[in-house]
C-alpha cells in the first residue's frame, strides 16, 4: 500500500465554521459591518432550489461583495477570527499527520483570509482560497482573485495533485 503523501481538507463546515452562521465568509463580512449587504448579493446569485452558484455567478458574487470593501482598512485574521471554531479533533489529526511525514492543505471556496489562519495554527503547508486585494496602505481595494471557483475544486485538487504526485486523500465534496 502506497503511503498517503498529502491530506486536503474542504474548510467551513469541514474542518471549522461548521455552525452556517459563524461560516468564516459570513463572520468576515459581520465583522466588516456587511453582512446584510453581502447576504443580499449572494442571494440575488444563489440557487435557492439547489442550493449552489453557477461558475458565472459565483464570479459575479465575489466581485460584487468584495467591491463593498473598497477603502476600508483591512483588520487582521485574528481581529475577525479570535479564535477559529475547529471541528472536535481537528487539530489533533493534523499533529497525528505530521508526526506520520503527510502534508496537510486546504482548499476552499472561502477567504485565503481564514484559510491562511488556520494554515499557519495547525502548521499545513498550502492553502488555496479566494484573496481580496489589499494596498500598500493596509486598505482594501475592492477587488480580490478567485483560485478556487465555483465547482472548480476537483480542478484545483488535480493541479495539486500533478505538482505533489500520487498519494493524496481527499476529504471534502468536490464542488
Amino acid at each position: 500500500m502506497k503511503k498517503i503523501k498529502t491530506v486536503i481538507f474542504d474548510m467551513d463546515g469541514t474542518i471549522a465554521f461548521r455552525n452556517t452562521h459563524e461560516a468564516s465568509y459570513a463572520a468576515f463580512f459581520r465583522h466588516m459591518g456587511l453582512e446584510a449587504k453581502a447576504q443580499e448579493i449572494t442571494d440575488k446569485y444563489d440557487n435557492k432550489v439547489l442550493n449552489v452558484m453557477t461558475p458565472e455567478n459565483h464570479q459575479r458574487q465575489f466581485a460584487e461583495t468584495i467591491a463593498l470593501l473598497e477603502g476600508k482598512v483591512a483588520p487582521t485574521s485574528h481581529e475577525v477570527f479570535p479564535s477559529i471554531p475547529y471541528a472536535p479533533g481537528f487539530t489533533q489529526f493534523c499533529q497525528y499527520l505530521r508526526s506520520h511525514g503527510t502534508d496537510t492543505g486546504i482548499v476552499t471556496l472561502s477567504l485565503l483570509y481564514a484559510a491562511n489562519r488556520i494554515k499557519e495554527e495547525n502548521y499545513m503547508q498550502f492553502a488555496y482560497a479566494n484573496e481580496i486585494d489589499v494596498d500598500g496602505d493596509g486598505s482594501f481595494t475592492g477587488t480580490g482573485t478567485i483560485h478556487v471557483l465555483f465547482g472548480s475544486k476537483g480542478e484545483v485538487v488535480q493541479k495539486a495533485y500533478q505538482a505533489i504526485g500520487d498519494g493524496i486523500l481527499l476529504l471534502f465534496p468536490l464542488v
